[in-house]
């Protein structure tokens, strides 16, 4: 056979079998051919699981920037779990998660998505909308650094940290991601490009921690398209910068939890650990990994486990481990958080990314004169990725916005929220017209496993102009129109 010929062979073949790999990868096809997807393209499931309920699946197409629909195009995927229930309702409910940063609804993740929120009793009535945003999950294309992700875990000082940011943006600017439009208010242009290609008139909105801002502020530019608004763990605009009275806040949570006994203990360690790091190997997944356990790194453990531990019981415990050397119930917990933040299933780069756009840079400056214990100030000290990933004049996406609408809003909180103070649902309350707010004493950061939140989700949902009654007593009840009602 010719040269020639041969070449030619070669070049079809590896031509065929990279538009058979890519030929869904809107990027590839754009950058090859100049094409530019847009709107909702139904397609078959990319999950083998079957649920109780039938699901629809599709990808809509938007412009990464919708200030220029010649810009490259994003691929997001929608996942329609559709209700059975013999009084099924037109309005659907689209679920907004938290993070931002998790894979929701790649295959591997989705039967974890269904089992622990969609398949709830309280939305059976009611189809349930959910999507990846923009960059992350199964979107394209996708903020990630999974290469860096072992990296990222073994670092052990602000200089690595950096350094390893630094690795990751490189990469991601030589992909030719803009990355400045991945925030909050194109999130919000997409759900409501989603909504219009989907023929919804009006839908329900419940989000979760980063997904409650989301939902803030879509019910905010859509008033009309939007029947009910449920946040939990509610994080509204204002209040997406790491500042003084946040670190503060955290700070005291903890120790105002804590006996006098249980909180020199815990600077103790603290202070030791600062000094005297220890080094801890990790198997996740048959992964190993060489942890550098230092004071931050303990912060940072605690700040995770409060997501659903009591303070009281979790943090006396993990000191009194640590001072015993007891290191494998330590390891223990700090295997689960890797596995929490494994690159399959969250992206850290996506995370900063969003966090960084929407907050701008973090406000450190006058830490030290708030007060703060000794235990917190090399936390606070740690350099700000957000110095990489913006520049110098970037304004915040979210900077000055606030959300207030007349729509029904139910504001569900936990006391012992590490993350989202229940204060600032409080504070924005009366913003609201018709907004109800319950305070849950024992609960912290999520909701899944609370029979009293998925009681009062359903209530409200059914009649959300109506204040919502349950048998629980123990949460704290306020709304828009005065203060406290009932304990």
């Amino acid at each position: 056979m010719p040269k020639k010929l041969i070449w030619v062979v070669l070049v079809i073949l590896i031509g065929g079998f990279l538009y058979q790999k890519h030929k869904n990868d809107p990027v590839w096809i754009q950058s090859l051919f100049g094409q530019v997807k847009k709107g909702l393209e139904w397609t078959d499931c990319w999950f083998n699981y079957r649920f109780d309920r039938p699901t629809r699946c599709a990808f809509l197409y938007v412009p990464e920037s919708f200030d220029d629909p010649d810009s490259r195009t994003i691929r997001l995927p929608v996942v329609i779990f559709e209700s059975i229930d013999a009084e099924r309702k037109d309005d659907p409910v689209l679920y907004l998660q938290g993070g931002p940063g998790p894979a929701y609804i790649e295959a591997q993740d989705i039967s974890w998505l269904y089992k622990n929120y969609i398949k709830e009793g309280w939305l059976k009535s009611r189809d349930v909308i959910v999507t990846d945003y923009r960059g992350l999950g199964f979107s394209k294309p996708a903020i990630e650094c999974n290469s860096y992700f072992k990296q990222i875990v073994e670092v052990n000082s602000p200089a690595d940290f950096l350094g390893v940011y630094k690795k990751c943006h490189k990469k991601l600017t030589r992909k030719n991601i803009e990355l400045s439009n991945y925030h909050a208010l194109n999130i919000v242009s997409d759900l409501i490009y989603l909504r219009e290609q989907l023929s919804i008139s009006k839908w329900n909105l419940w989000g979760q921690s980063y997904g409650s801002l989301i939902a803030l502020l879509l019910a905010q530019q859509e008033q009309q398209a939007v029947r009910s608004v449920i946040v939990e763990g509610v994080a509204p605009p204002r209040y997406m910068a790491i500042t003084n009275s946040y670190v503060k806040y955290f700070a005291d949570l903890i120790e105002s939890m804590l006996t006098p006994n249980d909180i020199n203990r815990l600077e103790k360690l603290i202070l030791d650990l600062r000094e005297h790091p220890k080094t801890f190997e990790i198997e996740v997944l048959d992964e190993s990994y060489e942890i550098f356990f230092d004071d931050i790194a303990l912060i940072n453990l605690i700040f995770s486990e409060l997501y659903e531990a009591q303070p009281k019981e979790f943090i006396p415990k993990l000191v009194g481990n640590l001072n015993t050397n007891n290191h494998e119930a330590v390891i223990n917990l700090i295997r689960e958080n890797i596995y929490s933040f494994l690159p399959q299933w969250f992206s850290m780069a996506g995370l900063v990314t969003y966090f960084c756009n929407d907050g701008g840079f973090f406000d450190y400056e006058g830490l030290q004169s708030e007060n703060l214990p000794t235990w917190m100030t090399s936390w606070v000290n740690y350099p700000d990725v957000c110095t990489i990933w913006l520049t110098e004049n970037h304004v915040p996406a979210l900077e000055n916005k606030k959300a207030s609408f007349d729509n029904p809003v139910l504001f569900l909180s936990g006391k012992n929220d590490p993350t989202t103070p229940y204060q600032w649902a409080k504070n924005i309350l009366p913003e609201f017209q018709n907004g109800q707010m319950y305070l849950f004493p024992k609960l912290s950061h999520n909701f899944s496993g609370s029979r009293c939140a998925r009681d009062f989700k359903e209530d409200f949902l059914e009649q959300p102009l109506v204040k919502v009654e349950s048998d629980c007593l123990y949460p704290v009840y306020f709304d828009s129109r005065s203060d406290i009602h009932a304990d």
